[in-house]
């Protein structure tokens, strides 16, 4: 009788080492998305006449309970709701480049990270064109 009993529990245990195996990988990655919101990216906001106007618009989901953190170019960014905005002097010309990296912490812990691809912005210097079409005098 005692034999059995201890095969029995064995089993009872064994069952149990099983069920918190599979529940244990189930929870490992789960991110609860709780908030979506609508986006609209266009890759510029300066066109000449005849260019055809483009833009990306796609939902979008986070988790208000994790805290990412958010890179610019190795420089971390101040999160709120879960977005950083990105801010940059401009005082000079030319074309600039960045890139953001976002990293999740999981429930298991490690961190998962996702790269933005390469953003581009140009910086002018300001121009203001003066027509005088009433001075048009001979």
């Amino acid at each position: 009788m005692t034999i059995l009993t201890k095969i029995q529990v064995d089993a009872k245990n064994a069952e149990s080492d099983i069920v918190k195996l599979i529940l244990g990988q189930m929870d490992q990655a789960v991110v609860n998305l709780d908030k979506f919101t609508a986006v609209a990216v266009a890759p510029t906001s300066y066109l000449t006449q005849g260019q055809p106007y483009n833009a990306e618009v796609f939902l979008t989901a986070s988790d208000l309970k994790s805290q990412p953190t958010i890179t610019v170019n190795g420089s971390p960014l101040q999160v709120r709701d879960g977005k950083g905005v990105y801010s940059s002097a401009t005082n000079k010309e030319g074309v600039f480049t960045w890139t953001g990296l976002i990293r999740v912490k999981q429930t298991d812990g490690t961190y998962k990270e996702y790269r933005t691809a390469q953003q581009t912005y140009q910086v002018a210097r300001p121009a203001a064109v003066v027509s005088p079409d009433k001075m048009n005098v001979l």
